[in-house]
């Protein structure tokens, strides 16, 4: 295969690479905002996470301290009769 032979193979298979892949081409702005909006949805989601975890923790030590109160109550009125 001589040297022009493989160029105009490298340019056919060049443009049926671009003709197939063109329908995929997303425009650089819009593909930049969808890394936007997955960057601040990522942050969002990271926050609520952080959130619920904080909520999940406290109520667990609000009811274990409220168990611990109550423990104590009916301890001391069967102990200091």
């Amino acid at each position: 295969m001589g040297e022009k032979e493989l160029e105009e193979l490298k340019k056919v298979v060049k443009e049926a690479i671009h003709a197939e892949l063109s329908i995929y081409k997303v425009d650089k702005e819009e593909h930049f905002k969808d890394h936007l909006f997955i960057r601040d949805l990522r942050d969002w989601y990271d926050d609520i996470r952080s959130s619920f975890w904080k909520s999940i923790v406290g109520a667990l030590v609000m009811a274990f301290l409220g168990l611990l109160l109550l423990g104590f109550i009916f301890w001391g009125k069967a102990n200091f009769k």
